[in-house]
């Protein structure tokens, strides 16, 4: 059994991450007048609807607030300049660049060295206890979770995966507004069936809906808990994993009658 702890520790992950934006930086022929992978991205870049106010691939990334000081560090970085946030930012940033405005490219050349540089990321990001998911406008990296996985299995339902892997979105791990966001999406979900889960389990049903009160997710009143918002993130997290398990509560109940019937039978 592989122990992802040891895993993620044997991984440099600013050097990995220096040496795919080193390689993106390299001149290739096959870039034409571009010279390299990072001057086709800034040559197109004024075209890439996820751009913002960005006018290059240097400015996304000082928007994001990664630590690269100039320009020529996208080129050429040095593994101290980047925190760990960073090399997350800059990966995704090329992950999500290249799917959205190169993978359609036609030239064998590009297509293999864009194929390179997906594997190297997809396997630092599983290296670190990460995955990389491709939602419906962007792709995220979210931590592994069993729970998560299993309620995707069960329900088959794209608009709810598309909200619970949104939640474990590393970019917005501390984020108390957008995680607030999604909670309020997430309890549309689950409120619009609220009679099965009264059927299923109406004490744990009651308690998450409860807390989805307390924590000012569902509406404002004067019962709400006032709380620091490092302690909103805490709450947050534990209120994401309670409505895992009340989504989860019909399917189990439905196999546990199955199961029973099955054994009278005998």
């Amino acid at each position: 059994m592989i122990d992802i702890t040891r895993l993620e520790q044997r991984l440099n992950l600013q050097e990995e991450t220096c040496k795919i934006i080193r390689y993106m930086g390299e001149y290739d022929r096959c870039f034409g007048d571009n010279n390299t992978l990072w001057g086709t991205i800034n040559n197109s870049f004024k075209h890439w609807e996820k751009r913002g106010l960005a006018l290059n691939s240097y400015e996304y990334l000082k928007y994001q607030n990664v630590s690269i000081l100039s320009n020529r560090e996208i080129f050429f970085p040095e593994e101290n300049t980047l925190n760990d946030k960073d090399c997350y930012f800059v990966l995704l940033f090329i992950c999500n660049y290249i799917c959205d405005m190169i993978i359609t490219e036609s030239d064998e050349e590009i297509s293999i060295r864009v194929k390179t540089i997906f594997q190297n990321i997809t396997s630092i990001m599983e290296k670190s206890n990460y995955q990389l998911k491709f939602l419906e406008d962007r792709i995220i990296a979210c931590k592994r979770d069993a729970n998560v996985d299993s309620v995707i299995q069960l329900t088959g339902d794209k608009s709810l995966t598309e909200l619970l892997l949104s939640y474990l979105d590393m970019t917005i791990h501390d984020d108390v507004n957008e995680k607030a966001h999604i909670l309020m999406q997430l309890f549309k979900y689950v409120e619009k069936d609220k009679v099965i889960y009264i059927n299923a389990d109406n004490k744990l049903k009651s308690s998450v809906f409860a807390l989805y009160n307390k924590l000012e997710i569902r509406h404002n009143d004067k019962k709400q808990i006032e709380l620091l918002d490092k302690d909103k993130l805490k709450w947050y997290d534990i209120l994401f994993q309670l409505t895992l398990h009340l989504v989860r509560v019909p399917y189990i109940k439905e196999m546990q009658n199955e199961v029973k019937e099955l054994t009278n039978n005998k």
